[in-house]
């Protein structure tokens, strides 16, 4: 009985704010904001092992002066992602393909592929692959 006085009294918190339905500007400038970041759409590969770890990202759609940079990250618990390699390249499309060479004891590393342009974000999923 508790329980559900608390979840009705947090919906109607929720309701009362007003975060449940966006007003009518605030649509609108989700909407604009999805145009503009649909121009540019970034892609990031899951990392696979090849004797070496290798991530690729993509783009495309963007400004002709885009400047995009991929990077290859090591997914850290409980620490921060260290960049294990990284590239840049500008115009309105283009890839890039990230090597990572690997030592000799190969132990396992969590890896993810990004791909950042401005405030546009995308993160490929985590692979956990043999390396050092």
């Amino acid at each position: 009985m508790k329980t559900k006085i608390m979840a009705t009294a947090a919906g109607a918190a929720i309701l009362a704010l007003g975060i449940a339905m966006p007003a009518a500007s605030d649509a609108a400038t989700v909407s604009a904001h999805r145009v503009a970041s649909a121009a540019c759409t970034l892609y990031a590969e899951q990392p696979i092992y090849n004797g070496s770890i290798n991530g690729s990202g993509y783009w495309s759609g963007c400004p002709a002066t885009a400047k995009v940079t991929v990077v290859l990250r090591e997914d850290r618990k409980w620490w921060p992602d260290r960049t294990l390699r990284s590239a840049s390249g500008t115009g309105s499309s283009g890839s890039k393909l990230l090597v990572y060479p690997c030592g000799t004891d190969f132990d396992p590393i969590k890896v993810f592929v990004e791909v950042r342009y401005g405030s546009l974000k995308k993160q490929s999923p985590r692979a956990v692959l043999p390396c050092a």
